[in-house]
């Protein structure tokens, strides 16, 4: 009495959680013996349950063809359709219903062959306990609402995850467009920073004749050399910036001064020119931006050795950006004719930087500075037959200028390597009508852009 009143409790329990108005067991009993249908179908009445019957197999696939059912309660031996045929058809067409088998027969074979053919959930003697057939539909319910749960959930799930894989698709598209967008912005700061400094180098040189374009000269070497010694951009930014404007002091040099030989110059007016590194960091210091640069023109002028100026600084003591701008100073001086009687060969002079290595330069650098010029057959980071020469009516958007553009007047309009837009484009063709003035624009190849600064 006791075991029975657990197993009633326990079917109630399971009654209590299947039982709800949307989960209802459809249950189809199949037996040719309508004595054993109708008592069943007593056992099974009730608001958990949709009962159907069929007296025999076919009978009952008809009725699973119009119907969904969830669990089957069948008899094993049957006239027509044997319970294992017509179970073995229900587990090939509709898998996921719940099959029990109910017989009188105790037929071990029989019923091993109808585990294995027809998966069935369990197996019930005649006469069978109302309580344990109850129970076992309730379990069979239950198992085959779980397994619907399951699958459900991990449908929605994929759903989910799909619809997650998509939004971070979108999410991953906008944030590298976003991207693309603020990599374009900085280099376009970028661009426009390097003009404006460009555009200071070159009005700063304006004073001294035999000084124009020197800066941007020196510019091009220091850069060609930093990308040489794969130096980082940031590195080789400050570099540029202060190999343009490593003569920005001499601005308040008098011309007097600047323009005597260097022999003829008293040692006050050699002081006052070595002041210029000093005055060049101060101007450069009022600007965030240039602050890197700054400390770069103030030590262009200190030697290996440490008898250069300002602070005698020596070897590492100097900073690699000012021993670079040092060597490609002294070199561009030296093929102009500046800082000798005469200009020396592209040869001449970097034999003379390898002489004084370890006395004004510092030796590797030297060396390195030597070997990439020799490479370099034209002693340019672009020769002419990378240079397409054209006029302002076949200018377009993108071009990279290989020189300045100066107006009739020698006025600076355009720095090298500036790319051009539309709107550039438009106002040197405003420019030249009102000028009445045709310009020449010599332009990169687009191949053969410059990846670095200048």
């Amino acid at each position: 009495m006791e075991q029975a009143s657990r197993v009633k409790q326990a079917v109630e329990k399971r009654e209590e959680y299947i039982s709800r108005p949307d989960e209802r067991i459809r249950l189809l009993l199949v037996d040719d013996e309508l004595s054993i249908l109708n008592s069943l179908q007593r056992l099974f009445r009730g608001a958990v349950y949709e009962v159907h019957t069929a007296g025999g197999g076919v009978e009952a696939l008809q009725l699973l063809a119009k119907k969904p059912i969830d669990v089957i309660v069948s008899d094993m031996r049957m006239p027509g359709m044997s319970g294992l045929e017509f179970l073995t058809n229900v587990e090939s067409l509709y898998p996921d219903v719940m099959r029990i088998v109910l017989s009188g027969y105790a037929e071990p074979e029989s019923v091993i062959e109808v585990v294995n053919e027809a998966k069935i959930y369990s197996y019930v003697h005649k006469p069978w306990d109302d309580l344990d057939l109850k129970l076992k539909v309730k379990n069979a319910a239950e198992r085959l609402y779980l397994k619907r749960l399951t699958r459900k959930q991990n449908i929605e799930l994929d759903s989910m995850n799909r619809c997650l894989e998509e939004k971070v698709k979108a999410r991953t598209a906008a944030l590298e467009k976003a991207q693309e967008k603020l990599q374009h912005s900085y280099k376009k700061l970028d661009e426009s920073y390097l003009s404006m400094v460009k555009m200071l180098s070159y009005y700063s040189g304006l004073g001294i004749p035999t000084m124009r374009n020197h800066g941007q000269s020196v510019g091009k070497y220091a850069n060609r050399l930093a990308k040489y010694l794969n130096l980082d951009e940031e590195a080789s930014k400050d570099i540029v910036t202060a190999a343009l404007l490593h003569d920005i002091g001499l601005v308040v040099v008098s011309d007097d001064v600047l323009s005597k030989p260097k022999k003829a110059r008293s040692r006050e007016e050699k002081r006052i020119i070595e002041k210029h590194v000093v005055l060049g960091e101060s101007t450069m210091l009022g600007l965030p931006a240039m602050r890197g640069a700054a400390k770069l023109v103030r030590h262009h002028h200190e030697l290996f050795d440490g008898r250069g100026y300002p602070d005698r600084l020596k070897g590492a003591d100097i900073p690699l950006g000012s021993r670079i701008i040092l060597i490609a100073n002294d070199y561009e001086n030296m093929i102009e004719g500046r800082s000798m009687e005469k200009p020396l060969s592209r040869e001449d002079a970097l034999v003379y930087i390898e002489k004084h290595a370890s006395q004004y330069y510092d030796p590797s650098l030297a060396a390195d500075f030597c070997t990439m010029i020799r490479e370099d057959a034209d002693d340019a980071p672009h020769g002419q037959g990378n240079i397409r020469v054209v006029h302002s009516e076949e200018l377009e958007p993108g071009m990279r200028l290989h020189e300045n553009l100066l107006n009739a007047d020698g006025m600076l309009l355009l720095t090298c390597g500036q790319r051009l837009t539309g709107s550039t484009i438009a106002s040197i063709r405003r420019l030249e009508k009102s000028d009445r003035h045709r310009y020449t624009l010599y332009i990169l190849k687009e191949e053969d852009e410059p990846k670095a600064l200048m």
